[in-house]
């Protein structure tokens, strides 16, 4: 199987995709299928109206700027699990 070559997008053909209908409990097949085609023709999505605060974003954004700060040697000390090595 070959891997077909990446390119780099245009930011605007990076996907924009409104969730506050799942948000709000209304199953939009619409939506869920646009999700799985950003997933998986283009491998990023933006989601807008996702509910989650400008101050955990802001401090999401702080503490990823700490860590990707520092050495690489530190930064190879964090252990990364998957969710199953937490059950």
């Amino acid at each position: 199987m070959t891997i077909p070559a990446s390119r780099r997008l245009d930011f605007t053909e990076v996907p924009v995709i409104d969730i506050e209908s799942l948000r709000e409990g209304i199953h939009s097949t619409s939506t869920v299928e646009t999700i799985r085609s950003a997933c998986r023709d283009v491998g990023f999505l933006y989601i807008k109206n996702h509910g989650v605060s400008y101050e955990v974003v802001d401090t999401l954004h702080q503490q990823a700027k700490l860590f990707f700060s520092q050495p690489m040697e530190e930064k190879k000390q964090i252990l990364i699990c998957r969710s199953s090595d937490l059950s």
